[in-house]
Parts: C-alpha cells; structure tokens; sequence
C-alpha cells in the first residue's frame, strides 16, 4: 500500500488506462484491479478508498446496482464481488463521492420509460456538481471517460461549472493533456465549447445547447432554404424531427442486433421510447433556446394499446398529432399502424427482407381509417411505412382463394415506402 499512499494520482491514472476500453456504468463489474483492493479487510481498502477515485467508482457502481435492483431494474450484469460497509469515520468524506458514482450509474443504466427517476438523478449529480465543484475537478478525467454512458450529461456540467471555477478549467487541461484518447478528445472538446473566454456564463450554455442541437439535425449546416415541405411550414422544425427520428432509429439498429426475435410488441415499445427520450429533448432545448412564445416546441408521449382494442382496431399503435400556433390555429388528428417485423428475425431462411401480413387484421385496419400505414421493421433496424392500401391491393392478388395471410418481400416495397424520418414531419 506504500504505492497508493506516496504515489495515489499515478495508481488512479494506471487505473483510468486500464478502464478506457470498457463501459464502466454499464458493465456490471468493479473498474478493472480495483477488486482485490476491496476485498481486502481494514485498513488497507479504507486507505483504498479514501486516496483513489478508482476505489470510490468500485463502491459507487455496487451501490447503483443495489440502487436498480431496489427499482426492480437489474442491471445488466450482476456484480461479481460484494464489499461490506465502509467503518463510520471514513465513511463521510468519501461517501458524497461514492454517491455521485452511485447516481451517475442509475442514469446510465435506467430505462427511458422510468422517466422521472431518471430527472431525479439528473438533479442529484447537477447539485453534487454545483455543491462539490473541487470533487467534479478532480474526477473529470473520469467523468469524460463515462460521459457517451450518461448521454453527454458531463459536457454540459463541465460548460457551466468551468466560468465560475478557475480549477475546472485547469482539471480541462490536464485531461487535455491525457494519454487516453477518449478522455483527451472529450476535453478538447468542452474546451472548443468553451473558446470564447470573454462569453458570459449564460452565452457558453447557449452555445453548448446549439451545438447540440445542431448535431442532431438532420442536415448541418444547413443549405440556403427552400419551401417549406410539410404543412408545419418550418423548414427548421422538420429538420430536428427527422434529425430526431434518425438518431432514435440508430439507437434502434443497437436493439434489433441483440433482440430482433424478441415479440413485435416489445420492439414496438422499445422503438416509441426511443422516439419520446430523442424528440423530447428535442423540445427541452428549443424551449431552453427560444424566446417563449414564438419559439416552435416538440413534445411527444406514448401509451400501449391493450391487445383486445389491438385486436378490434388491427393496429399496435395509434399517433395522435395536437398543433396550436399562436391563438390562431389549433388542430388535432390522429393515425392508426400496425408495425411488422422482418421474418429474418425468426426463420433465417433466404437474403432479403419479407413481412407476413395477416389479411383481417389489415382489413380492421383500414376500415378504421383509409390512410392507416404499416411500419415494417428491416433486419438493419431501419422502418419502411407502407399504406396499408397498397398492401391491400397487393394481397387481392395473391389471396384469392381466402388465404389468412400473405408475404411481402422487399421488392413489393421499395417503391412505394417511406422512411419514418419522412413521415412523421407530415402527419
């Protein structure tokens, strides 16, 4: 232990290289060699602890895990070791620490649909950050490390702590200067964020949301605008709902990889809650942008359709749309899908892309509402919309002879569908 009490910053930097191609947050297990450390009885890993931010993370994780399954969220992988409590006199100056890791580790690992702890937690690390700024300091390097697990969460923090902490922007330089290339980019780029010393505090968080902002648009920069191509009549805002859209189904490409064969309704749910988190931030940082009245904003929820109405109407999912502008305009309509997935997912038979559409169910489909679509789910996870009344047409071909189903192929489509990012801007 002769090393970790002379020489503690270099033994946590041996740790952060070590940790750098992994997920911390999310793995399940304590940071790499930070094990036997904590395992150790007495003093040995009370001196762990309260020199090594490793150490802290190791208890922090653990914590979280305890915190998810308490919420009936397990983690995705469960712990493999188990450390008793801290002795009581070390236990405070360590713990607010442990804390932070602890709640960073919820929101990398709570689900989208647990919305409300998930801005609890949110609240809990922007106070540590602003109560504990020194201990933020000194754990950046780890912080941007992590920062892709807690949806960039770190950078904005970092931003706004840096204009009124003069050692936060010395923290940025050290990590600047790091060996760990995520580390050292990240911090580059807070400090690109930063560039303008002059701004003011509130100038830099503007900038900040911008650019983020920005990287979600569908197309930046932007070319120089035409007509409008929806009734929104804002080019803008159809921008960030496909931008919006788009990210969402990259993140939805990551859940077929793993639970394609899973049922269409799990997919479904996962595919809207990606669809709320990515849209609804969305309009948080237009509203954070805007100038209040004038300013357009996205808001979006979902809820699941029982199977008996499911059954009844022949759709997994209804969208209703509600627009109002400015006193002189209020209206709201809704739509009716049924979301199929490729039947690569369960019978691994040919190349390409097909979907069984079951003939009732299209029919209720359609007799609920004429310009009902079908969302058909590709193995890469992208979502081909498909009116139902084309499918229709092409089942009067094929099911003369009273078939309950029919197969459609990619080819049948490739004509006539239209990516999601496309159609929702003109619901």
């Amino acid at each position: 232990m002769h090393l970790v009490c002379a020489h503690a910053t270099e033994v946590d930097q041996w740790f952060l290289r070590q940790c750098a191609p992994f997920k911390i947050l999310t793995a399940g297990d304590v940071p790499f060699g930070t094990r036997d450390l904590l395992e150790r009885d007495g003093p040995i890993r009370q001196l762990a602890v309260e020199r090594l931010v490793a150490a802290r993370i190791a208890l922090g994780t653990l914590a979280g895990q305890e915190a998810l399954r308490q919420l009936g969220q397990y983690s995705r992988r469960q712990a493999t070791v188990t450390v008793p409590e801290l002795p009581t006199p070390t236990a405070p100056a360590a713990q607010v620490e442990i804390d932070l890791w602890r709640d960073l580790t919820l929101l990398a690992q709570l689900g989208y649909d647990r919305r409300v702890e998930r801005d609890g937690v949110l609240r809990r690390i922007e106070s540590f950050a602003r109560d504990y700024p020194e201990k933020w300091a000194h754990c950046l390097p780890w912080l941007l490390l992590i920062g892709p697990e807690i949806g960039d969460h770190d950078v904005a923090i970092t931003t706004w702590l840096a204009e009124g902490h003069p050692y936060i922007v010395a923290a940025l330089d050290d990590a600047a200067a790091s060996t760990v290339p995520r580390v050292s980019l990240r911090a580059h780029g807070v400090q690109r964020h930063l560039g303008g010393g002059h701004q003011d505090a509130g100038t830099q968080a503007v900038n900040v949301l911008a650019a983020q902002l920005d990287s979600r648009r569908d197309v930046f920069p932007r070319p120089l605008a035409g007509p409008a191509a929806t009734w929104l009549g804002d080019t803008d805002l159809e921008d960030l709902v496909r931008g919006g859209t788009k990210t969402a189904l990259r993140d939805f490409t990551n859940v077929v990889d793993t639970q394609g064969a899973a049922e269409e309704e799990g997919l479904t749910q996962r595919l809207l809650a990606l669809l709320e988190r990515h849209l609804s931030e969305l309009g948080r940082t237009l509203t954070a942008l805007g100038d209040g009245a004038h300013q357009p904003s996205i808001t979006l929820a979902q809820r699941t359709v029982p199977k008996g109405e499911e059954r009844r109407i022949g759709a997994d999912l209804g969208i209703v749309v509600t627009a109002s502008v400015g006193g002189e305009l209020h209206i709201r309509f809704g739509e009716v899908v049924q979301v199929k997935k490729t039947n690569l997912f369960t019978r691994r038979t040919g190349r390409f892309d097909s979907w069984r559409i079951e003939t009732r169910q299209l029919g209720d489909l359609l007799a609920v509402s004429p310009t009902a679509a079908y969302w058909l789910i590709r193995e890469s996870g992208d979502i081909l919309v498909v009116p139902a009344k084309y499918l229709r047409a092409v089942g009067g071909e094929r099911c003369g002879n009273g078939q309950k189903s029919f197969t459609v192929r990619h080819v049948d489509v490739r004509h006539t569908a239209i990516g999601l990012g496309r159609v929702l801007p003109i619901l």
